[in-house]
């Protein structure tokens, strides 16, 4: 679900978009987890769906843990709304920036650059701009991630934990829900 359908929604999407019409509010409920496939951990709450190029601006390439951050971000401050407010405006790419360079991470030339940010700027922003202190979990190899962190998740969405931002290399990854196998706690 992208923004194409935020701007020609079908009747089943209709009920996920946003108070702007040009974002989706929690769009994960219109997909069903496989049956059969162990037990499914999903986060409790709304929250908007961030991705690249969205509010005409063009991060392809460099912005996916900002919008991952814009994500975790949102579902703090749904949580705080009603189901007919919508929460106020989420931090753009350079008041993110700004805040780094404000506590220190960053030097002044980072505001406005198009420079990649990660799980640990993720987390200093969110301490910065909402005093919320967040979790760092180091794993060291993605094939790690299933023995290390799959319960951990599944706990984190039980216990009615927003969103998580994973990064590694290049990449972030917004979780908001986690399947896993069996017992054990193998994550799907």
């Amino acid at each position: 679900m992208r923004r194409g359908l935020a701007l020609y929604p079908s009747k089943l999407y209709i009920q996920y978009l946003g108070p702007d019409k040009s974002t989706l509010v929690t769009p994960h409920l219109a997909l069903q987890p496989p049956k059969g496939l162990g037990v499914v951990s999903v986060l409790q709450g709304r929250y908007t769906y961030k991705h690249y190029l969205q509010d005409e601006f063009l991060d392809r390439g460099w912005g996916c843990a900002y919008r991952s951050l814009q994500t975790l971000i949102s579902w703090l401050m749904w949580q705080e709304k009603t189901p007919l407010e919508s929460p106020g405006p989420l931090p753009t790419h350079i008041e993110i920036q700004r805040s780094l360079v404000r506590i220190g991470d960053k030097p002044a030339s980072f505001a406005g650059s198009k420079q990649w940010i990660g799980s640990l700027e993720v987390s200093f922003c969110i301490q910065e701009l909402y005093g919320i202190q967040c979790r760092l979990l180091p794993i060291s190899r993605g094939s790690e991630m299933s023995s290390q962190a799959g319960s951990l998740i599944a706990e984190h969405f039980a216990s009615g934990g927003g969103p998580v931002m994973v990064g590694g290399g290049q990449l972030a990854h917004t979780i908001i829900g986690i399947q896993l196998k069996n017992m054990d706690y193998d994550s799907r």
